[in-house]
């Protein structure tokens, strides 16, 4: 009401602001005036565990600061699904990506491979790596595994320690900057995930530890 707005002091009215669905907005359409925006900016700010204050004077703007933690990077990455979730790869260790048809892929010893700049380089789906569970080896693959739809694969190869491995997914999404936390106990002692960002959706976005993955495939390699 009014008189409950009258009675805010500074502080709490711009705590108001970052409320979901507070809008100042006379008209409502498809795309403002929905109380999305601020209160996005502050749920990405708290899972950074930072703070974000507001400085404002009648007649002279408006200031917002963001303090975020010295504990967090900023690294560029490239975003891929994978069973409708996202996933961040940093791009240091990103070599390329492909679309490959059933003909460009053949089997060697258990392994799915593809050959790029005369090297024989190992498929695997992403998601038996995410989902192995002990020491079980990964199942031996042969081309008949192959779906014979003739679709595409898309593949993105990482690259550790002069070694490629190339990684089935889902799809690609795409490049931009991500702002890496590290996992909180007891999630940190998951090997394969280097940390969680927070992307522009509201969306928290694992990132993978392509080291991780790598030592992981060469242990679980039939």
């Amino acid at each position: 009401t009014a008189e409950a707005a009258a009675a805010l002091d500074e502080q709490a009215v711009w705590a108001l602001l970052f409320e979901p669905g507070f809008s100042m907005a006379d008209k409502i359409t498809d795309i403002s005036g929905r109380g999305v925006g601020l209160d996005v900016v502050k749920l990405a700010i708290d899972s950074l565990g930072g703070r974000l204050r507001v400085n404002s004077e009648l007649g002279k703007g408006t200031t917002f600061t963001l303090v975020l933690p010295t504990s967090i990077a900023v690294k560029g990455a490239l975003l891929i699904e994978l069973d409708a979730r996202a996933y961040a790869v940093p791009l240091l260790h990103t070599d390329t990506v492909l679309a490959l048809p059933n003909d460009e892929i053949f089997a060697v010893g258990g392994l799915l491979m593809t050959r790029i700049q005369d090297e024989n380089v190992p498929l695997v789906p992403l998601r038996q790596l995410l989902y192995s569970e002990g020491d079980e080896l990964l199942p031996r693959a042969t081309r008949a595994d192959l779906p014979v739809d003739g679709g595409l694969h898309q593949v993105l190869v990482v690259s550790y320690n002069n070694r490629r491995l190339g990684l089935l997914i889902d799809r690609f999404l795409r490049q931009q900057n991500i702002v890496v936390k590290s996992l909180s106990k007891p999630l940190d002692t998951i090997d394969l995930f280097g940390g969680v960002t927070l992307l522009g959706s509201g969306q928290l976005c694992l990132v993978l530890d392509v080291p991780a993955l790598t030592r992981l495939f060469l242990t679980k390699r039939p």
